[in-house]
């Protein structure tokens, strides 16, 4: 009989497995790109609302950052909404003004976990514009 850690541990490694496939979806790119990368996203809010049910019963395995501090809320976003605009301004093809967009947040960005993500975007895009 499986036991909660089991399931919440194959919940997990489904999760990261959706979003690194999302990542491949955008890169590839493997159109319909938007509609391809919100099917991932859809099975994804699935795959948090059953870790939901799993803390209910197990709150010992909620992670510390969903009682994240004010900091962190805040910090996520300001880079929600940057990443957001890196995005559109992403598929209108304007690199530059991606890696201009958030070279800018990071370089103001308190949070070091946050101005990481930033910063791996960046390269990411430089990667995309030398190809």
């Amino acid at each position: 009989m499986a036991k909660v850690d089991e399931l919440y541990g194959n919940l997990r490694v489904a999760a990261a497995l959706l979003d690194v496939a999302a990542g491949n979806i955008r890169d590839l790119p493997l159109p319909p790109v938007q509609d391809n990368i919100r099917r991932v996203g859809e099975a994804l809010v699935s795959i948090i609302d059953l870790m939901r049910a799993v803390y209910a019963i197990r709150p010992d395995l909620t992670p510390s950052v969903l009682g994240e501090s004010d900091a962190t809320s805040e910090a996520n976003r300001r880079l929600t909404q940057v990443l957001a605009d890196a995005i559109r301004l992403h598929q209108s093809g304007q690199i530059a003004e991606v890696i201009e967009g958030l070279s800018s947040y990071a370089s103001s960005e308190t949070s070091e976990l946050h101005k990481r993500i930033a910063l791996d975007w960046i390269d990411r895009m430089k990667k995309e514009s030398n190809s």
